[in-house]
């Protein structure tokens, strides 16, 4: 889920103390003795090893062992989990053991854990100095005093959202006052959003969107080759990194706004069919039946059940209902996927 900031020193704040309880240890499959109750000894550091779901997941993987055995063994059944990492150990093909390996940690609950497991090779982009030279960029382009409207900080990735209030767009009026809503309820902010991860689950990028204010619902719209901003961890320095979003964050937020106002026109735009043409792009970009279902619910509230295929549905309505059932999701990495396929409904 997002949380709410009240400004960016607090997101920054957020992130530095995450990077605090962070530490890395350089080591390789033959170093680790694996004992009869499933602990797992690093030699090289003399550390005993707990996983975090996501560490176990790619520990498994470097072993080729199923990631979802390889959780359930461990917690049911440790002497097993000892045995299948011994063996997974001595016959992976993929993985050399004797090559290095990164072992990115953490400290949870006082327990040191290992969060992700990467090869050495692996171009360290931690949040907060990729944030830092983010903001960098921000402050030399006159950008920084854009709006916080959420981030998230998991094991996995980080976002950030930014709204840019002095480009904010009254829906109701660029629909040519059509809409449902009274006039000045309906305002959208072109939006910043940013995100990452240091164990190896995405880039660093940046993207362009949408911030729906009055429902807190956001569109993630990808700007393209040319204006967007979107690297592999290479390792980059953060000047090197100042210096891409510099050269890439007008030209995205340039895009965020066009796409803004696209967006608003979207309540002009009929919808022929909209269920049909909804269950053939869930098809297409393989929604869970779970999502599928409350995409289709949260339409129908609008028509009061009227049949789907049948109603003035427009495509403003289409969109809502995906990025308010995105809204719900817990997982911001699922919900930020549902928001780009909205957004690709947009024009």
């Amino acid at each position: 889920m997002l949380t709410i900031a009240k400004n960016l020193n607090a997101v920054v704040a957020a992130v530095e103390a995450q990077a605090a309880l962070n530490f890395d240890l350089t080591t390789s499959l033959n170093a680790l003795v694996v004992f009869d109750d499933g602990a797992i000894l690093d030699t090289r550091s003399s550390a005993y090893l707990d996983f975090t779901d996501l560490g176990l997941a790619q520990f498994a993987r470097k072993i080729e062992l199923p990631g979802p055995y390889a959780a359930r063994i461990r917690n049911q059944n440790s002497n097993l989990f000892a045995r299948s990492v011994r063996h997974g150990i001595r016959s992976t093909k993929e993985t050399d053991p004797s090559n290095d390996l990164l072992f990115r940690c953490t400290t949870e609950d006082g327990i040191a854990k290992v969060r992700a497991v990467l090869t050495s090779r692996y171009g360290i982009i931690d949040n907060a100095p990729a944030l830092g030279a983010t903001l960098d960029a921000f402050r030399s382009l006159g950008l920084d005093d854009m709006s916080v409207e959420g981030y998230s900080l998991s094991p996995g990735s980080f976002h950030l959202r930014l709204g840019d209030k002095k480009s904010a767009i009254n829906a109701a009026k660029a629909a040519g006052y059509n809409s449902f809503l009274p006039k000045d309820v309906d305002i959208l902010y072109p939006m910043l959003h940013f995100y990452n991860s240091e164990v190896g689950q995405k880039s660093i990028g940046l993207d362009g969107g949408v911030y729906r204010v009055v429902c807190a619902n956001g569109l993630v719209k990808p700007m393209g080759d040319e204006a967007g901003f979107r690297k592999r961890h290479f390792g980059y320095t953060t000047e090197e990194l100042t210096a891409f979003v510099v050269a890439s964050a007008e030209g995205i937020l340039s895009g965020a706004r066009e796409f803004a106002e696209k967006f608003a026109e979207g309540q002009n735009i009929p919808v022929v069919e909209a269920e049909t043409m909804l269950k053939n792009l869930f098809g297409r970009a393989r929604v869970s039946r779970k999502d599928e279902a409350a995409i289709l619910a949260e339409l129908g509230a609008q028509f009061a059940g009227a049949n789907l295929n049948l109603a003035p549905v427009t495509q403003y309505d289409v969109v809502n209902a995906i990025t308010a059932t995105a809204r719900e999701l817990s997982n911001t990495d699922d919900r930020v996927v549902l928001e780009r396929l909205a957004a690709s409904l947009v024009g």
